[in-house]
């Protein structure tokens, strides 16, 4: 048997989330989703997040689908920006969720 002070919080349950988006979407996908608030070329998300452009075509698909991103082509470069959409959510995870989280 194992027992807590009553005053103690359990060590397991996490006061404030802190990437709420995280959780829902996965965290490198998240991470997209914050970046795109600002158009970025898939060589830019991967230079930021410190993963192959393979992983970033593979992370995008989903939120695209979901209509969360759009992405387009500009000559060599696919850029990738987020929808109202996306950006609404953002907004709406709080703190954890937006751009400045």
């Amino acid at each position: 048997m194992i027992v807590y002070p009553a005053l103690t919080p359990l060590p397991l349950i996490e006061k404030e989330p802190g990437d709420p988006l995280g959780g829902v979407l996965g965290h490198t996908r998240a991470a997209v989703l914050r970046l795109t608030l600002t158009e970025r070329t898939t060589t830019e998300l991967a230079g930021e997040l410190g993963i192959s452009a393979a992983s970033i075509s593979g992370h995008t698909k989903a939120p695209r689908a979901a209509g969360l991103i759009v992405t387009t082509r500009s000559g060599k470069a696919v850029l990738h920006s987020a929808t109202p959409l996306g950006g609404r959510l953002l907004e709406s995870a709080g703190p954890g969720g937006d751009a400045g989280g």
